[in-house]
């Protein structure tokens, strides 16, 4: 799993002849004569502060591994989209082993999986390769369920290990690589090892007090981040990054002290601004306190996108005030960020439906705005189990914020005059992230691969590593469109695994890590019966699977699924066969995909 997922790219670069690139050498750990090591010596004892004002002066400075260092702190501090662009970055001006080694981490921590295990791929390939690129490749490997993989890069990392970081690093993949596998012993044994090699680093004591909230230990947890907190009280981001763990885990009284604390080293800094506001909204029902709190921190940081969400929902929605005479004369427009997110999600949204030959979706605002504010809807009621599991598509009238039970009712609440809508929702962090874990699960694929499926609205919203991506989808009228299956004929690199975690769980009895899900789908119109259905493996055998019949579980009468046994072997070339009725007609499927290597 990701670092945050226990708690709920590919770059194109171009060499000119004659001109090679030269390999990034993997940098010194220690501070010395050397401006880069002398930043992360910065970060590794704790002065976040600190080591951001000095990578962000090497980067002005031309420095060429500064980006790829500078987005490892902004991963510490939840900052998933800053830390993709400049591990992006970072890769540009020198694509080494180092460099894709950090882009890796931020791909995975930012829940881009198929990203990170890409760069991770090239990482370990290049040369000479930096201890850092098996350990965080090691993480994506165990992320997707290539779990002997992921022990063979560990396993390598332990011998290049050659200082505290990477040393305590390794202990923490091995502490990951052991929650996936299920073993918590193990895991809290890694964990406590890498506290030992890096005492100094503050996240080696979160990821502790993580753990002992999920342990059922609060006490413990609480005493841990409190120890944190004395020990680096001037930092603004270590006193964030506590109250942060201390909120997503319920301890509201410990959070509200450490965001306080952040709030006194930066006044009206946004990320601490909307942690306690949400705080406030969330926990303790004070949305006005909530109010006044993101009003000052966006009249102090005008540009912050998170803050003017934040409160134009907050007014919108639980205060039930205009926002726009406040906000306006702050921010006149939306900030740019928010149209980035939406472009992302309908480019990744559409490069799926190309790939079925489905016409792309068009983003129709009113739906927009219903899937932004359904998202901020579940932050004002975080934690409440009325939000909780398949509720997160529900909205509860007597809750703050409420302001249609359904989709279609939230939709036609902003003035879309379609009938018929779909919803899915994730805790991804990126808008690409998010589709793709829509389209790797089985329930949540349907309304992205829809025939009918006319037009879409999406919207997120994030307070440190708690985050929420809604897409809703406009429904044509019922058709007999299809068969429409997925993986696609001939399609390249699938997934070999699912690791399950989708709710509902559309096979209850399976032993997940399962393979790859296997849909078929036809206009809702139209009644589907699979009478025959067969996956054969690379070897020409066929494979044991579950199946999910039409109208079982969450399915529909158009719908079918079946989800292999195992997973998928790397480089593999599968072919399924389906045979049966549409509508009492006779028809059978044939086509053949090739799953991906780690």
């Amino acid at each position: 799993m990701t670092r945050l997922t226990a708690l709920l790219a590919c770059l194109a670069i171009l060499a000119l002849a004659c001109q090679p690139v030269p390999a990034d050498k993997p940098a010194k750990s220690s501070g010395g004569s050397d401006p880069l090591a002398a930043a992360d010596t910065k970060l590794f004892s704790g002065d976040y502060d600190g080591a951001e004002t000095a990578y962000r002066k090497l980067i002005d400075g031309g420095s060429p591994l500064a980006q790829s260092h500078y987005a490892l702190l902004l991963d510490y501090e939840n900052r998933f989209s800053e830390a993709v662009a400049a591990a992006d970055a970072g890769v540009s001006a020198s694509p080494g082993s180092a460099s894709l080694a950090r882009l890796t981490r931020a791909r995975d921590w930012s829940e881009d999986i198929t990203g990170a295990l890409d760069a991770g791929s090239r990482a370990v390939k290049s040369t000479p390769v930096d201890p850092l690129a098996h350990v965080y490749y090691s993480e994506a490997l165990a992320d997707s369920g290539h779990f002997d993989a992921a022990r063979a890069e560990l396993q390598a990392a332990e011998k290049g290990a050659r200082d505290a970081y990477a040393t305590a690093e390794t202990d923490r993949e091995w502490s990951n690589y052991y929650r996936g596998k299920g073993d918590p012993l193990e895991e809290l044994n890694h964990l406590e090892l890498a506290l030992k090699a890096q005492p100094a680093f503050p996240e080696r004591a979160l990821e502790l007090a993580r753990y002992k909230y999920l342990d059922q230990k609060p006490d413990a947890a609480k005493a841990l981040l409190t120890t944190l907190h004395k020990k680096h009280a001037a930092d603004y981001a270590v006193s964030n990054a506590a109250a942060d763990s201390a909120f997503l885990h319920g301890d509201a009284a410990t959070a509200e002290t450490l965001f306080q604390a952040a709030l006194k080293v930066r006044p009206n800094a946004p990320a601490a601004a909307v942690g306690l506001a949400e705080l406030d909204v969330a926990m303790k029902r004070d949305p006005a306190a909530a109010h006044d709190l993101l009003l000052a921190s966006l009249r102090a940081n005008p540009d912050s996108a998170d803050v003017y969400a934040y409160l134009r929902y907050l007014d919108l929605l639980v205060l039930k005030t205009d926002p726009d005479p406040e906000l306006n004369p702050i921010q006149p427009k939306p900030p740019a960020a928010l149209a980035a997110q939406r472009k992302e999600a309908f480019e990744r949204v559409n490069s799926y439906r190309a790939s079925l030959g489905l016409p792309a979706l068009t983003e129709v605002a009113p739906i927009s705005e219903a899937a932004a504010a359904h998202s901020y809807f579940y932050l004002f009621n975080f934690g409440q189990p009325a939000v909780a599991d398949t509720k997160i598509h529900t909205e509860d009238p007597t809750l703050p914020g409420a302001f249609g039970a359904a989709p279609s009712d939230r939709t036609q609440h902003f003035g879309y005059t379609g009938k018929r809508t779909a919803e899915v929702a994730s805790h991804a962090f990126l808008p690409k992230a998010a589709v793709d874990h829509w389209v790797d699960t089985v329930f949540h694929r349907y309304p992205l691969t829809d025939p009918e499926a006319t037009g879409a609205g999406y919207g997120q919203a994030q307070v440190g590593a708690l985050s929420i991506q809604v897409l809703d989808i406009g429904l044509g009228d019922p058709s007999h469109q299809g068969p429409i299956v997925y993986p696609a004929p001939n399609q390249q690199n699938v997934p070999a695994s699912f690791l399950g975690g989708e709710v509902p769980d559309p096979a209850p009895n399976a032993r997940y890590p399962t393979g790859y899900p296997i849909t078929v789908a036809v206009g809702s119109g139209s009644t589907l019966d699979i009478t025959g259905a067969e996956l054969d493996g690379p070897d020409g055998k066929p494979l044991d699977g579950y199946i999910v019949s039409p109208g079982g579980g969450q399915l529909t009468a158009n719908e079918w699924a079946v989800l292999p046994r195992d997973p998928l072997l790397p480089a593999g070339r599968y072919t399924m066969k389906v045979a049966g009725t549409i509508d009492g007609q006779g028809f059978a499927k044939v086509w053949s995909f090739t799953a991906t290597s780690p």
